[in-house]
C-alpha cells in the first residue's frame, strides 16, 4: 500500500519525539527500576503490549541485548554517546529529505552512516516501548500485572 506524504512526515514527527523524550530522560539518568533476571527476559508483563490482533511475541524486541532489555536506559545512552543531540536531528531531517525526493541518499550524502542509524533508531524505538509497557500502570483504566521483584 502507498503511502502519502504527510504519513512519512508524521511518522518522522513520531520519530524526533521519541528522540527528544530519550535525551530528557537520558538527561535525567534514568534507571529501570526492575531487576530482570535472564529466566525473566520471556514474561510477556515486560515486554508485551496487550492487543487484540497481535501475540506477545510481536512485541519482543530483536535488536537489544539482555543488559539493554533489562535497563533500556542503556540504550537511550550509548544512543547519545553515538552521537549528539543537534547531529541526530540534523540526520532525521536529511532522511525525511532523500525519502521526499527521487535522489539515492548513498550517492549524494557522504556524511551519514546509515547502518549506525538504523541499528540506533531501531534499538531506540524497543527501548522506548520497553519503558512504556514496563512504567505505565493502566491500561484503558485497569491496572496492568506487574512484576513486583525491586532492586536489592
Amino acid at each position: 500500500m502507498k503511502r502519502d506524504r504527510g504519513y512519512l512526515m508524521d511518522e518522522f514527527r513520531l520519530l524526533e519525539s521519541i528522540i527528544n523524550a530519550a535525551y530528557l530522560m537520558n538527561q535525567q539518568k534514568k534507571k529501570d527500576p526492575l531487576c530482570i533476571d535472564p529466566e525473566d527476559v520471556f514474561d510477556p508483563n515486560l515486554f508485551a503490549r496487550w492487543h487484540g490482533k497481535l501475540h506477545a511475541w510481536d512485541f519482543f524486541p530483536l535488536s537489544l541485548s539482555f543488559k539493554e532489555f533489562a535497563n533500556p536506559y542503556l540504550v537511550f545512552k550509548r544512543f547519545f554517546r553515538f552521537q549528539e543531540l543537534a547531529k541526530w536531528k540534523q540526520d532525521l531531517q536529511c532522511l525525511l529529505d532523500y525519502s521526499l525526493r527521487s535522489l539515492n541518499i548513498l550517492e549524494e550524502e557522504e556524511d551519514i552512516n546509515l547502518f549506525g542509524l538504523h541499528s540506533h533508531l531501531t534499538k531506540l524505538v524497543e527501548a522506548a516501548h520497553l519503558i512504556d509497557v514496563r512504567e505505565v500502570n493502566h491500561i484503558g483504566g485497569r491496572i496492568k500485572r506487574r512484576i513486583t521483584k525491586t532492586r536489592l
